[in-house]
């Protein structure tokens, strides 16, 4: 099932190596989504390897549709004595699509399906 967001760009932070070796690469970035509530939701999403360069070219406030993975970890901790679980979780994503908006009431028009004035080719069978 691939999970999907659409949002603002705000920006991104410096690539980082991770790992044991230092060969993972990785990026965070975040873009903000209003919601029907009126309250501004923010995403932070993180880039793997090759995909770090994906947000480049992105401008603060473009809107953008991030496809990703949902990864989640569970671990367990003592707090005063007190044994807890934790949850974490990471929105890795793999495909950033810009969102370009239509005008409207400008339907789109498939060339194809226009008739060119004086064509014997028209579809009819008369």
């Amino acid at each position: 099932m691939a999970l999907s967001l659409r949002g603002f760009y705000r920006g991104a932070k410096k690539i980082e190596l991770v790992g044991k070796n230092g060969d993972i690469k990785t990026r965070l970035f975040y873009i903000e989504q209003e919601s029907t509530s009126g309250f501004i939701n923010h995403a932070e999403f993180k880039l793997l390897h090759d995909n770090v360069v994906k947000v480049d070219n992105l401008k603060d406030g473009q809107e953008i549709e991030v496809f990703f993975r949902v990864n989640g970890r569970k671990a367990k901790g003592t707090k005063d004595g007190v044994e807890k679980e934790y949850f974490f979780q990471e929105l890795n994503a793999y495909r950033i699509d810009e969102v370009v908006r239509r005008t409207a009431g400008v339907p789109e028009v498939n060339p194809e399906d226009v008739a060119v004035p004086g064509s014997d080719d028209d579809g009819l069978p008369f």
